[in-house]
């Protein structure tokens, strides 16, 4: 198992209608608070702060469903040049 340590981050939480909400700096957008959205907001935080990943090159995704199969949103990194790519058709 890879070892993260994480910066510190004093997320923005509110909590409206018995819910709580944690604001993602890169959507600029409130979202509901959830375990899996508590770790990607974390680790978030370590490519912004620790590895000087730029924000514009971050996107989060949504969650997506395909073949009956649903998947939980992530994060993609943008590089500015891609890695070189051999195949033989």
């Amino acid at each position: 198992m890879i070892k993260i340590d994480y910066p510190s981050y004093q997320p923005k939480i509110k909590k409206q209608q018995g819910k709580e909400f944690i604001f993602d700096e890169v959507r600029k957008q409130w979202t509901l608070l959830t375990p899996e959205e508590w770790v990607r907001q974390n680790f978030l935080q370590y490519l912004l702060q620790v590895k000087k990943y730029p924000a514009a090159l971050i996107v989060i995704t949504n969650g997506s469903h395909c073949y009956g199969f649903s998947a939980s949103g992530g994060i993609l990194i943008g590089l500015n040049e891609l890695p070189e790519f051999n195949a033989t058709i």
